[in-house]
């Protein structure tokens, strides 16, 4: 994470961390189940689950990116199929942001 982030400082104040993980397709996979999988017509349903992945991630994100994972107000999250395993995060800082409270 650390040769990713490429601020001097972990961010303070509230973030909402979007994310998607990009799983390896199964070798031996057929051509048109691939293509399925590409499509998201197939999802990823299998180990690691999406909550051990955002576990994670809060961990490799801590003192590198963010100061402390009790930042993190919002975090949306999903795992697609790729070719190119890799983890997409985008970090939205939410200081001076407002809005109306919900009743």
């Amino acid at each position: 994470m650390r040769s990713q982030w490429n601020q001097k400082e972990a961010m303070g104040g509230p973030v909402e961390i979007q994310v998607v993980y990009h799983m390896p397709i199964p070798s031996g996979t057929s051509k048109a189940r691939r293509r399925q999988m590409l499509n998201n017509t197939i999802h990823h349903i299998k180990r690691p689950d999406v909550d051990n992945l955002n576990k994670f991630l809060n961990d490799c994100l801590k003192t590198v990116a963010i100061q402390d994972d009790n930042q993190v107000v919002s975090l949306q999250s999903r795992k697609i199929y790729s070719e190119t395993p890799k983890t997409i995060i985008r970090i939205i800082p939410l200081s001076g942001i407002y809005c109306s409270s919900w009743e």
